[in-house]
């Protein structure tokens, strides 16, 4: 005698999880970059980022949508991306490692972390 309140559980369970996913928090603060993804997500400090830059998402190389992990032009990768949006910034750490994430103001986001990286006295980390 099933009454649907399973299937109604399940429907909320996926809703929530689409919804994790859905909204990528990126924010650039005094020491580092942050993106997240609910309660998953990367932070990177600003002495540990080699170099930043705007750039098309590459399919090919993360192969979806969400947090993705893959090889991008031979260096370990992991993508942070949003369906539909094939905008964002490509940041190298200097322990060889390759970050992708998605943003709607690529070359901003790039400013601000290229602020960060290079100080207040523009120095660099």
């Amino acid at each position: 005698m099933s009454d649907g309140s399973g299937l109604l559980a399940a429907g909320t369970l996926m809703a929530g999880i689409l919804r994790l996913f859905a909204v990528l928090h990126v924010r650039v603060q005094n020491e580092s970059l942050n993106a997240r993804f609910g309660p998953w997500g990367l932070n990177l400090p600003a002495e540990q980022i080699e170099s930043v830059r705007a750039e098309t998402y590459r399919w090919g190389s993360y192969c979806g949508w969400g947090m993705r992990w893959g090889m991008d032009e031979g260096r370990a990768g992991r993508a942070m991306s949003v369906p539909f949006l094939r905008s964002g910034v490509i940041v190298e750490t200097k322990e060889c490692g390759r970050h992708y994430i998605n943003s709607r103001r690529p070359v901003e986001l790039a400013a601000a972390v290229n602020r960060i990286v290079e100080g207040p006295d523009g120095a660099g980390a």
